[in-house]
């Protein structure tokens, strides 16, 4: 394992090797918070499309339910008898 840093401008990441040829294989990882982070994510567009919907199927049916009383059609009572 080769010590890095990246205290340049543009925050890349650097390393020093000696002259010579080299194979170099870079492996970038999640971190923790990251990973926390992309659930909290997924979480949320989650939450955002099912309440989408929720609102979506709320709205269908009440058009639908609605649609009697807009056209003039009434609708029977139906009455609790008891």
């Amino acid at each position: 394992m080769i010590p890095h840093d990246h205290p340049n401008d543009l925050a890349a990441i650097s390393f020093d090797l000696p002259p010579g040829s080299h194979s170099v294989e870079l492996r970038l990882e999640d971190t923790a918070g990251r990973t926390l982070a992309n659930y909290w994510s997924l979480t949320a567009w989650t939450l955002l499309f099912l309440g989408a919907g929720v609102l979506e199927a709320r709205a269908v049916w009440s058009r639908f339910a609605n649609t009697g009383r807009r056209s003039g059609v009434r609708t029977p009572d139906i009455r609790a008898s008891g």
